[in-house]
């Protein structure tokens, strides 16, 4: 009998490279850890874990014409587009994808798979959870990651604001383009903290 596990990294394999497919097991691992010690659905976090990057290794163009073709509401689409960054589209266009093919049929869960690049400002329990566990996932060495892996464990609001902290300092090191909705939940969360 074939696991679900090879079943779902043979769906995965009609879009992703073998390394994106073993990231994406990574994540889902990792998120269910996290989902069942936060108190949320593990199951469903598992399998925003194996979708979120479906179209990941997409094109721009193909990404861009996705999007158009199936009116996927993305906030501030044109300065996405403007500034270059149709990358950015992937996990709205991974969660229509795996809704059209019937992978994810739950709403919360491709919500989660939508927010997990750009974030938003009201970043539900399964948002928040995928959202750490694509950054800190244990196939990512680096530094950051490792310091967001500890901090999830005990506090799942401190690892999102060290993750979005990282994220938005990667983006500026580099003269990025940062998206106002990364910069509105980063506001969001100094807000609460104050």
């Amino acid at each position: 009998m074939i696991s679900r596990n090879v079943l779902i990294r043979s769906e995965l394999a009609r879009e992703l490279s073998s390394s994106r497919v073993d990231h994406s097991q990574s994540v889902a691992r990792w998120a269910s850890v996290l989902a069942r010690l936060h108190g949320a659905d593990p199951s469903r976090a598992e399998r925003a874990g194996w979708f979120h990057d479906l179209a990941k290794e997409w094109r721009s163009s193909r990404l861009t014409a996705y999007v158009r073709a199936h009116k996927i509401a993305v906030p501030h689409l044109r300065l996405i587009l403007a500034h270059k960054r149709a990358g950015l589209l992937h996990g709205y266009v991974s969660a229509h994808l795996a809704q059209r093919r019937g992978l994810v049929p739950d709403r919360q869960t491709r919500v989660a798979m939508a927010r997990h690049t750009l974030g938003h400002v009201r970043m539900g329990l399964l948002d928040k959870i995928l959202y750490v566990a694509d950054f800190s996932s244990p196939d990512r060495r680096y530094a950051q990651a490792v310091r967001v892996r500890r901090w999830a464990r005990r506090d799942l609001d401190e690892a999102l604001r060290l993750t979005v902290s990282y994220k938005i300092g990667d983006v500026v090191q580099r003269s990025g383009f940062l998206h106002p909705t990364t910069v509105a939940l980063w506001n969001a969360l100094c807000k609460e903290q104050a």
